[in-house]
Order: C-alpha cells, then structure tokens, then sequence
C-alpha cells in the first residue's frame, strides 16, 4: 500500500513539473507565431516590435520570417530584422545579412549589417567585409574594419590577399586592418604595399608597419621617407619612431649624410615630423646642404621644432639666393619668434640684396597683418625696380586697409 502511494506521489510531481512545461513551451509558440503574424501588419512600429521580440526569441523558427522582413519596405523594419536574425538565424542568416550588406540601399541597413557579420566570428562574411571597405558611406566602411579587427582570428589571409585589390580603397583599408590585427604575417606583404602606386596604401601600409613594431620593416620605411607624398613620408617617419624609439632620431641623423639627396631630404623632414630638440644641431648643418631641396625642409624642419637655438641660422638662410629656402627660412623664423621675426623683415625691405627685399614684401604680405601695409607702402617710394614694386603692390593687395 506503502509503494502505491509513493508511485502516486511520484506521478504526480512529475505532472506538475511537464504540464507547466508543456503550457509554457504552447505559450512561447503562440508568441511567435503572433509575433509571426504581426510582420504583416500595415502598422510600422507594430512590424518592428514583432521583428525586435523575434530576435529576442532566439528561436530557429523565427529565421525565414525575419529574412521575408529583410525585403519590409520600411528600413527601420529591415535593419532590426538584420540584428535579430543575426541573434535568431544562425547559419541560415549569413547569406541573407551578407546580401542586406551588398544592396540595401539604406546606410543604416548596411551599417548593422556590416556590424552583425562581426558578431557571427563567421569566415564567409570575412570576403563581403572586405569588398564593403569600397562603400560610399563611411560609416559602413568603419563598421567593416571593426568588424575584420574582431575576427582577427580568420580573417589575416583575406586580408593580405585584399592588399593585390583593384580597387584602392580596399588596398588601403585592408592595409590599416592588417595594422589593427597586430599580426606579423602581415610584415612582408605590407612592405610589399610601400610600393604601391596609390599614395594612400603606402601610407597605410606604413602606419601598419609601425603598429607591428618588427624590425624587419625599418630599411624599406626608410626609402618611403624620400617618397614625393607628404601622407606617405609622415607615415613612414612615425612608423620609424614607433618601431625603433628614441633610436629613430639617431638613425635619421645619420641618414643626412647619405648621398642621396632625397633621403636626405625625406630624412630631414621626418626630423621635423618626430619634433625631437636632439636634432637641431643636425638640421642647422643641413641649411648648409648642397641640394636646395634639402636646405628648403632643414629651415621648415627647424621650424616645426621652433628652438631658438636655430634663429641666427635661419637668418642666415633667409638671405639663401633661393626664393623656396627664403620662404621656409621666414616662415619658420615667425614660428619661434613671431614679433621680432615681423621687425626683421620690415628692415629686410632696405637689404641691398634685391632678392631678399623681395623675399621679405612676400612674407609680410602673407603674414594679413594690417600693421605691414605702412612699412610696404613706404618701401614703394624708396624702391625703383619693376619687379621690386611689383611685388609691394601684390602684397598690400592682401593686407585688410585698415
């Protein structure tokens, strides 16, 4: 009688953990199948309730309803029906996301798109990424990258075989991705990329470089640093101070004896860029190069490190027979000492040296300061010569009268 009641006692419990069960499990079914249901309601919010409630169901059965979603003609509808059938879809979601990615033409679609392939940590969705870095919208191409960065893990080979792309903007972002990863099997394809024909990638490629920090990439950066691309120099020369520290001003310190002209001039200008005091004696030998081209970045170098050690030489080369050194000389003079730098070229006006008169009516033309209309306009009477007030009347052409 005892064991009846026991095998009664069992029963019953176990009725009352399924029958609730089973009502919970009906429930949850007439929950999606409402929320089913509700995808073709002319109400917008309404649609885009039973698409969030989908996604949050986690559920298989919601996954071809949300890709039907992906076609709503409200893109609101759309881009949560791509956030919930990343959550909802699994597998069977990649290939409908991945086209929502390609041809949905609203930006925020595409965005969560690009952002919900991220999330899958997916290897298909790694060559769609790829091809959106070329889209129009910014902000799709971030999500993209983001989205690369995060499957690190799969995504390197992609990547680097992106770097041979026709398309540029891909060769660049793929480039500043690969920087990102932080990988080093990316070292010699992106070496590869500082010979690119866009100035863009051998920026990016050098950025990328200096991110890895191997020191296998240094020689080849050093031959970007003469590269006839400002973006590209700088990234070059950053990538060199990130990767060798302190030891990167030595190493282009050095460079400015090479007998190449241009690195020497990449290597002065990247002196400038790196900002380091260490050099200014170095760049105040350089005024006296040979190559006016590289006489020209040692006074604009000087004056990106504005130490006042450099004055008196950069005075000096303010009287160089070349206009282009006259005007980086001045420029980085008003850079270290604004004031005195205006006195002296209003006494520069009288120089017997007919050049740098002409040098210092340029500076002060350029300089918009109403106080240099004075001191011009008196040059105008003391100065004969053609060119001379030619070049009086051009400058107070750019002064405000008063």
């Amino acid at each position: 009688m005892r064991s009846k009641r026991v095998l009664s006692l069992s029963l019953i419990l176990a009725l009352l953990i399924i029958v609730p069960n089973l009502s919970q499990g009906q429930t949850e079914q007439k929950s999606i199948d409402d929320n089913i249901k509700a995808l073709e309601n002319r109400d917008v919010e309404i649609r885009k309730a039973a698409v969030v409630a989908l996604g949050k169901s986690s559920d298989i059965r919601a996954a071809n309803p949300l890709i039907k979603a992906l076609n709503d003609s409200d893109a609101g509808v759309r881009k949560e029906a791509v956030t919930a059938l990343g959550k909802a879809g699994g597998a069977i979601g990649m290939g409908p996301i991945t086209q929502a990615l390609q041809v949905d033409d609203n930006v925020k679609v595409r965005m969560e798109a690009a952002k919900t392939l991220g999330n899958l940590n997916d290897s298909r969705a790694i060559e769609p990424l790829i091809q959106a870095l070329k889209d129009d919208e910014s902000d799709v191409r971030e999500w993209a990258v983001l989205s690369l960065v995060k499957m690190e893990n799969i995504s390197i080979d992609p990547l680097i075989k992106a770097l041979a792309d026709d398309d540029s903007a891909v060769r660049w972002q793929s480039a500043a991705v690969l920087g990102l990863i932080n990988n080093t099997r990316a070292v010699d394809p992106l070496v590869q990329a500082l010979d690119d024909g866009s100035s863009d990638v051998r920026q990016w490629a050098a950025i990328a470089l200096g991110q890895i920090g191997d020191r296998r990439a240094v020689e080849p950066l050093m031959q970007v640093i003469k590269d006839e691309n400002t973006s590209a120099r700088r990234g070059a020369a950053l990538a060199i101070s990130e990767i060798e520290g302190t030891r990167a001003v030595d190493l282009l310190i050095l460079s400015l004896n090479d007998s190449d002209s241009s690195l020497r001039a990449g290597a002065v200008w990247s002196l400038g860029v790196l900002n380091d005091s260490i050099a200014v004696e170095p760049l105040i030998q350089a005024l006296h190069d040979e190559d006016r081209g590289v006489r020209a970045e040692a006074a604009a170098a000087l004056g990106e490190i504005a130490d006042p050690r450099a004055l008196d030489p950069l005075l000096q080369a303010f009287k160089d027979n070349n206009t282009g050194i006259q005007d980086e000389a001045a420029r980085a003079l008003a850079k270290i000492n604004p004031e005195g730098t205006f006195e002296i070229m209003v006494q520069a006006l009288n120089d017997e040296d007919i050049n740098v008169r002409k040098a210092a009516i340029r500076v002060l033309g350029d300089t918009g300061d109403v106080k240099a209309r004075r001191p011009l306009i008196q040059a105008m009477g003391q100065n004969s010569d053609r060119d001379v007030i030619s070049s009086l009347a051009e400058a107070l052409k750019k002064l405000p009268r008063r």
